[in-house]
Order: C-alpha cells, then sequence, then structure tokens
C-alpha cells in the first residue's frame, strides 16, 4: 500500500527532464518533458531556458496529454459502511525546442 502512494505521488508531482534529439534536418533539439498533475507548462520552457542558457532557443512543436484516472473502494457490514472514490489525470507534456547558437 505505502508503494502505491508513492508512486500516486510521483505521478501528480513529477519534474522536468530533457532529451537529446536530433531532427530531420540532423540538428540538434531537446524534447524536454514536464509530466505531472502538479508541474505547470512553465516548468517546460524553465527546464528549456536551463538546458539553453543564454543562446536562447526556438519552440518546434508541443505535446501532451491528460489520461484520466480513478480508484474506487467500497466496504459495508451490518455495523458502517464505507466508500472512497479519487478521480484525477496523470498530465504528459512534451516541449521540442532547438538551441540558439
Amino acid at each position: 500500500m505505502k508503494i502505491t502512494w508513492i508512486f500516486i505521488a510521483a505521478l501528480l508531482t513529477g519534474c522536468a527532464t530533457s532529451t537529446t534529439m536530433y531532427g530531420p534536418d540532423g540538428k540538434e533539439i531537446a524534447a524536454i518533458e514536464c509530466n505531472g498533475t502538479l508541474l505547470s507548462p512553465s516548468a517546460c520552457f524553465k527546464k528549456a531556458s536551463e538546458v539553453c542558457g543564454a543562446r536562447g532557443y526556438q519552440v518546434l512543436g508541443k505535446d501532451g496529454e491528460a489520461i484520466p484516472t480513478g480508484t474506487g473502494y467500497a466496504q459495508a457490514n451490518h455495523y458502517s459502511a464505507m466508500a472512497i472514490q479519487q478521480t484525477g489525470a496523470v498530465v504528459y507534456r512534451t516541449l521540442y525546442v532547438r538551441c540558439g547558437q
């Protein structure tokens, strides 16, 4: 049960990460992922600034989706009844940038 809560917390918070890729023209680009419901899209742009520094960057594209999630639990007996329901979404965002020269 404890591992489940740790996994859920990781999905909600997330962090911005960067991966180097190559575009169709053979030039280097950065794919910046800022996944998690607690991260805003600005986390991607902040990471792009960290990756490219003073050179700046050009946004090539954006991608993302929110996948609905839900859990439920119910218990009832002649002494008590209990129901727990949690709903939310797992958010994935990617920003593709090319650093300036």
